[in-house]
């Protein structure tokens, strides 16, 4: 028997059913781990086909792709490109600035970011103010230019994703001075969920969780002893036992999910020097073309 879980947010259900202990498993099948400790092991949806579990062909291992958190997807994959972005552009706007002052002072101007590197990381902000002759009204950009420096050459991947997307906000601002970057950067981020890659399916909520948005890495395969699945209350007291059934993905969900699956493991990238041996062979053979029409 599936029991559909009501939800009065939106008038949306969810892309699930709870499924009870009489049931076997089936593709889909959505479980949750005891021991939800690193982003990978918390949930995930079995991906084994029907027709291998009917058949037991699949030995009692089954496949499963894992369900991260949305926060822990923006915090893996999303912030590190736009915080990549946003370094670019403002360590682009610093050498910029630090060579005009260079050449306004006469010196050389052809400096490197990695001269800059070592000013603002081996010298103390008087120092450097000194250096560069910075005007009174100016000192308290560049001591913030100065310290948004530090933060991303300091950073590390214990950073909260709190701390990130302030860092992102205030690496565009310490150039801009455009104080709305933080309310941008936050847009920016939301809207990933529109355009997600091949290898990432959203999920608006899961069984008994809060509808704080989901999302199943499709590119990460794993398995799992269907043994050590709790399917039924009782099943939780034994000590082998590390994840819990806990509800199925539904038609067409689950139907585009093992689509973009199978898309993933399905594309083959082809070598550069292919592509270029395949342009230079196509050119010859056009060129013998013209030559034999000419002739």
């Amino acid at each position: 028997m599936l029991m559909k879980k009501s939800s009065e947010e939106n008038n949306w259900n969810g892309e699930y059913l709870t499924v009870d202990g009489s049931q076997s498993f089936q593709q889909g099948d959505i479980v949750k781990f005891r021991k939800m400790e690193a982003p990978w092991q918390k949930w995930g949806i079995i991906v084994t086909a029907d027709c291998d579990i009917d058949k037991n062909k699949h030995r009692g291992i089954l496949s499963y792709v894992p369900i991260i958190e949305l926060h822990d997807y923006w915090k893996l994959f999303t912030l590190p490109k736009q915080l990549l972005k946003a370094e670019s552009a403002f360590l682009e706007q610093l050498l910029i600035r630090v060579r005009s002052i260079y050449q306004r002072d006469g010196k050389p101007a052809d400096l490197g970011i990695d001269s800059i590197h070592a000013m603002i990381m081996g010298a103390s902000d008087s120092d450097i103010l000194r250096l560069l002759k910075i005007p009174p009204d100016d000192i308290g950009k560049w001591t913030d230019i100065f310290l948004i420096y530090r933060r991303l050459k300091r950073r590390d991947d214990e950073d909260s994703i709190y701390e990130v997307i302030k860092l992102i906000a205030d690496t565009k601002t310490a150039m801009s001075g455009d104080a709305s970057n933080r309310t941008l950067v936050m847009k920016d981020i939301e809207r990933t969920v529109e355009s997600l890659p091949g290898d990432a399916f959203f999920i608006s909520r899961l069984p008994d969780e809060v509808a704080q948005g989901y999302v199943a890495y499709l590119r990460l395969v794993r398995e799992l002893d269907s043994n050590r699945i709790a399917v039924i209350a009782k099943d939780l007291s034994r000590d082998d036992v590390i994840a819990q059934r806990v509800g199925r993905i539904i038609s067409p969900f689950l139907y585009r999910l093992t689509q973009q699956l199978a898309q993933v493991f399905s594309d083959i990238g082809l070598p550069s020097e292919y592509e270029k041996d395949r342009l230079y062979v196509a050119n010859l053979a056009k060129a013998n073309l013209v030559k034999n029409i000419g002739g």
